[in-house]
């Protein structure tokens, strides 16, 4: 067992790339095309082709759910009874492939089960891919029994399987899945989480109004707060439990007893008017770094109540909804009103006042250096990323967007500290961004307090690196390749200054554009899922092993790698 907060790594996707002219494949591996497939009416000539089978026997898995993801299209089929699938319209174009079959463990096309990665499929027009084939493991499993203080079994309380994912800069303890595959103890205590991948996880039991079958079923647990494996409600001394494919492992543990307390008031929109039909969120902390969420709505007057709480500190949000605009809003449009609060609980709370805030609107222009760009401006893509959960959504898909044919935008739904980020078609890219004439190029801007507006200044004389990977004098295909910049200052989560691509089949890469920096560069066997190889403790042993780069505005360097092995 290992205690919470241990270090993840990344997984990357990697890339295999088929050839226009490929070969026509044999007949007979139609498998079943499921007709709810997006994108139907975008058909090409593109093939793939592959085979499911289950990783311990080989025998052929039969109705095995398989999807192909591009940019555009969304295909989905299911596996006959020899665990063949195929699409035969594709249009051109990278795809994503993935299988899913219950009490398996899902798996792009290329991934390993524990180690992450994964392969895109490359296709031209009338392009073929026939090996896209899956040995599908079957998933690990959870299992214990939960009781009381006295040993006796607990009826009805929600388990949960969480994982450490970073996020927003963060380490934060995440359910795995949705709330639907939380399983329900029986009238013994026990239950079981099955399907899982291979790794680390923490187990934790729910009640109240963090159980989401006690608006259902009542809450079976009173008296009992939220608990972690091995017993215990303090999170930081949380023990994760080990995952093997298709292995079972045991964890139980008894709940803690406690007294508990209801949190209940009123929401407000901006206005100071009850927010109807609002969504609530609670979460346990004041950052949001643990996403195990309790959910309630509210009544036609705004009131809202959270029930069996344990003491101690949480953080409180009505999610965005739409509401009529300020009068000071002129032209007249739609605004989202917002609350957050960071509240502690240490007593029945009747009369909270949870008072919405009214987004900002930030308008700005786009300023081109180095010529007209190949490109129309909605090719632009202008985000403001929060970097403070407590003041933004810690939910939801963030600020909406639009771009203007005169190269002018506006940023909608902003709350809060956010970093403006800015892509745009290679070798284009953010050179600079500046709110009410002062750079805050990197820099946080406070929404709820500051007004301006933006100009975000692209370029095309922007830094390129390029080169080779090998391993004992013979190229690495698909390998991961990390850019990150050397002062620790600049590895904040998604910043420019960090950059990971793979090598193509012969073990070349690009990486453009590149802000001016002095950069370390290394290629590695392989990284996990997630984002974890931004987080400063994964990268700060790699500069012992990397190579030094400095690059320039409108500079092309190359270098070339030797694969890093493990120490």
């Amino acid at each position: 067992m290992r205690h919470l907060l241990p270090v993840c790594l990344l997984s990357v996707v990697l890339s295999v790339t088929v050839t226009a002219q490929a070969p026509p494949a044999p007949q007979g591996r139609p498998g079943a095309v499921d007709p709810r497939s997006a994108g139907r009416d975008q058909s090409g000539s593109a093939v793939i082709r592959g085979r499911v089978v289950a990783a311990d026997t080989g025998r052929p898995l039969r109705r095995v759910s398989v999807t192909a993801t591009s940019d555009t299209v969304r295909r989905s089929a299911s596996t006959d009874e020899y665990g063949l699938f195929a699409w035969k319209d594709l249009p051109a174009g990278k795809y994503r492939v993935r299988a899913s079959l219950v009490g398996y463990v899902p798996l792009d096309f290329g991934e390993d089960p524990r180690e992450g990665g994964g392969q895109d499929i490359t296709l031209g027009d009338n392009g073929v891919f026939d090996k896209a084939d899956f040995k599908l493991p079957r998933g690990g499993v959870i299992t214990g029994r939960i009781g009381d203080e006295a040993g006796e079994p607990i009826e009805g309380v929600q388990v949960v399987a969480m994982t450490l994912e970073y996020v927003g800069g963060m380490e934060r303890l995440t359910p795995v899945g949705t709330p639907a595959t939380a399983k329900r103890t029986n009238d013994v205590g026990r239950y079981r989480i099955f399907g899982l991948q291979p790794g680390e996880y923490y187990v934790v039991a729910t009640t109240g109004s963090f159980n989401t079958n006690a608006p259902r079923s009542g809450d079976m647990a009173s008296g009992y707060i939220v608990t972690y494996n091995p017993g215990t409600a303090d999170v930081s001394s949380a023990q994760a439990v080990s995952v093997s494919a298709g292995q079972e492992t045991q964890a139980d543990f008894a709940m803690v007893a406690s007294r508990t307390f209801d949190l209940s008031g009123v929401a407000l929109d901006w206005s100071g008017s009850p927010l109807p039909s609002a969504t609530l969120l609670l979460t346990p902390g004041a950052n949001a770094s643990i996403a195990l969420v309790a959910r309630v709505g509210t009544a036609a007057d705004g009131t809202f109540k959270f029930s069996s709480l344990a003491p101690g500190q949480y953080l409180l949000q009505a999610l965005p909804l739409p509401q009529p605009p300020p009068p000071s809003l002129t032209p007249l449009r739609t605004v989202s009103s917002f609350a957050s609060m960071v509240v502690t609980v240490a007593g029945n709370t009747p009369n909270l006042v949870l008072q919405g805030r009214a987004s900002r609107i930030a308008t700005g222009e786009i300023v081109v250096e180095g010529g007209q760009p190949p490109f129309n401006p909605q090719a632009v893509q202008i985000t403001a990323r929060p970097v403070d959960f407590t003041r933004s959504p810690m939910v939801g898909s963030g600020p909406s967007s639009r771009i203007n044919d005169n190269w002018t935008f506006e940023l909608r739904d902003l709350w809060g500290l956010r970093v403006i980020n800015v892509s745009a078609p290679s070798p284009w890219g953010l050179k600079a961004v500046r709110f009410g004439g002062i750079d805050v190029t990197d820099q946080p801007i406070d929404f709820d307090r500051d007004t301006g507006r933006l100009q975000v200044v692209i370029t095309s004389q922007l830094a390129e690196l390029s080169g080779n990977v090998t391993d004992e004098g013979r190229p690495v295909p698909h390998a991961p390749v990390i850019v990150f910049a050397s002062d620790p200052a600049r590895w904040d989560f998604q910043s420019r200054f960090l950059r990971l691509v793979t090598t193509d089949d012969n073990g070349h890469f690009t990486i453009s554009p590149l802000p001016a920096s002095d950069y370390r560069v290394i290629a590695l066997p392989r990284v996990k899922s997630g984002n974890s190889w931004q987080r400063p403790q994964f990268l700060e042993p790699l500069v012992r092993d990397s190579v030094r780069v400095a690059l320039h505005d409108g500079e092309h360097a190359s270098v070339d790698l030797r694969l890093t092995k493990p120490r």
